[in-house]
């Protein structure tokens, strides 16, 4: 037996035996683990193995607050509450040792070194686990670890890690109940374990309707999960329906009432130009639908009458009283405009017979004269036939008012008009003077495009250019200047170069990348080397 303990000690520290595969032997949990705060639930622990397995050990490792359970041993010596089963023989021992890491280490070997465990299948081990009252429900996970399998030719199998769920759930009551069962009735109470959903379906009777639960929801079913013990009161109320007045076939008033009520009858409405029936019958109490009562108006008729004060004639109209009325189409007045009636014709009939008068007023005309120039129009708006004053002539740049589009009438016409300025554009003077003299003039229309003047030629000198020319010609005269500069050695020697470097007679660097034309300006009197040629610049 002690070499036996010593060979499975030997297999968890060392691992001195040469590995097999683990199909040979291995551990599995054949039962879901659910339990409850205070529950000892039994962890069943089978072992499926090819070969004869003589012993074995595992580290069985507990979340906090689930832990082996304890019991009396047959030496009355408390003990953990851990059993092999009936695949064992009696020659199987079983050993406990709590490890560093605070994992229950189990072992179990035969005392003679050589007896195997029964079969090749099944339940091997018992563990009762006991579940603290202080865990709270959810999920969590036990797990075996270094667990090695001492088979009969005595070469180690191994088993890697093996995780176990379990669940830890608490059962709460749930009560539903009506505050007035005459009103309503409520299913879906009783007991429901943590975190599974409970419907609780509140039904109304007949012209009830349900308002809200105890806490404040108006859910209805209302799924909630369940996570403690809760009293839930469904809360009632009468249905309210609609007691609508109706009268003429329009609704009057609507008033909600609820169901069961007693119905107190609304006052006759009264209506200026009308005679009230009465309202026909109403129940003494609300029922379960809405109620439409109805009651008519004996209608009035009243006439109008129109004065056209020397208009064309307009028929009267008579009417229903608060019937819409159509105005009649205004009269006509040579030389004027309807204005209207006196008083204003309403958009009913009133409750009494009406007169009206026509109102009219003079025409005006409008005169609009666009001057074409970018100023604002001027207008002349003035009753008909009235004399007017003609705007002043206007003004435009580069040219000059050639009178209006049309003739323009001494007097104001029956009738709107427009008139538009003419305009012929002005010429002017464009001069090019070349060295103090008139080279070239021009006679141009204002806005028109300048070309400028080509470059004049002259034997032995350079054309300077033409001083800045305006794109088109303004509204006035232009005068443009050029002139001639003497050609002198340095450019006709250097005609071909467009920029020169310049040196000293010692061979330093003077000016760097002149153009040609500028030399004698650049240049002060001397003596210097331009494109290996000697200047004398005087």
């Amino acid at each position: 037996m002690i070499a036996m303990k010593k060979i499975l000690l030997l297999i968890v520290a060392a691992f001195f035996c040469i590995s097999m595969n683990a199909a040979d032997a291995f551990f599995y949990v054949n039962n879901k683990l659910e339990a409850k705060p205070g529950d000892v639930v039994p962890l069943n622990i089978a072992m499926k193995n090819a070969k004869d397995i003589l012993g074995f050990q595992l580290w069985l490792t507990l979340p906090e607050g689930i832990s082996v359970n304890k019991k009396l041993n047959e030496d009355e010596e408390l003990d953990y509450d851990v059993d092999l089963t009936s695949r064992k023989k009696a020659k199987h021992q079983k050993l406990f040792e709590k490890t560093i890491t605070g994992a229950l280490q189990i072992i179990s070997y035969p005392s003679d070194g050589q007896t195997p465990f029964r079969g090749t299948d099944g339940d091997l081990i018992t563990a009762n686990l006991k579940i603290d009252l202080s865990v709270k429900p959810g999920n969590y996970t036990l797990k075996l670890s270094n667990i090695a399998f001492c088979p009969d030719d005595m070469q180690e199998i191994e088993q890697a890690d093996l995780e176990i769920p379990i669940t830890i759930y608490q059962d709460y009551n749930i009560t539903a109940t009506s505050a007035n069962e005459t009103m309503g009735t409520v299913t879906g109470g009783g007991n429901y374990r943590n975190g599974t959903k409970a419907t609780l379906t509140a039904t109304p009777n007949e012209g009830y309707h349900f308002v809200k639960w105890s806490n404040d929801v108006t859910e209805n079913p209302y799924t909630f999960a369940v996570d403690k013990d809760l009293a839930l009161t469904a809360t009632f109320d009468a249905k309210e329906y609609n007691l609508i007045y109706m009268v003429d076939g329009v609704e009057y008033k609507k008033v909600p009432v609820k169901f069961g009520s007693t119905i107190t009858p609304e006052a006759f409405p009264t209506k200026v130009g009308y005679t009230f029936s009465g309202w026909g019958e109403i129940p003494a109490t609300m029922p379960t639908s809405d109620v439409t009562v109805n009651g008519t108006f004996a209608i009035n008729k009243y006439t109008f009458t129109f004065d056209t004060d020397g208009g064309s004639e307009v028929a009267g109209i008579t009417q229903d009283y608060n019937s819409a009325i159509t105005a009649p189409a205004a009269p006509t007045k040579t030389g004027y405009t309807f204005a209207g009636w006196v008083p204003a014709i309403p958009e009913t009939v009133p409750a009494e017979n009406m007169s009206f008068k026509a109102q009219w007023t003079i025409n005006q005309y409008t005169l609009t004269f666009n001057a074409d120039n970018g100023t604002e129009n001027v207008e002349i708006t003035q009753d008909y036939g009235t004399k007017f004053d003609t705007p002043a002539d206007p003004t435009r740049e580069g040219y000059t008012f050639a009178g209006w589009d049309m003739d323009i009438p001494e007097t104001i016409p029956a009738e709107n008009m427009s008139f538009t300025a003419l305009w012929s554009v002005n010429s002017y003077k464009l001069v090019y003077i070349l060295d103090g003299e008139v080279y070239a003039e021009y006679d141009v229309e204002y806005g028109s495009e300048i070309t400028p003047e080509n470059d004049p030629e002259k034997t032995g000198y350079n054309f300077d250019g033409w001083t800045e020319i305006p794109e088109t010609m303004p509204a006035h005269d232009v005068e443009i200047y050029g002139s001639f500069s003497v050609v002198t050695a340095i450019r006709t020697i250097l005609a071909d170069e467009k920029a020169v470097d310049v040196y000293n007679l010692n061979g330093v660097l003077v000016k760097r990348n002149v153009e040609v034309d500028k030399l004698d300006k650049v240049l002060k009197k001397g003596v210097y080397i331009i494109c290996g040629k000697k200047f004398v610049v005087k």
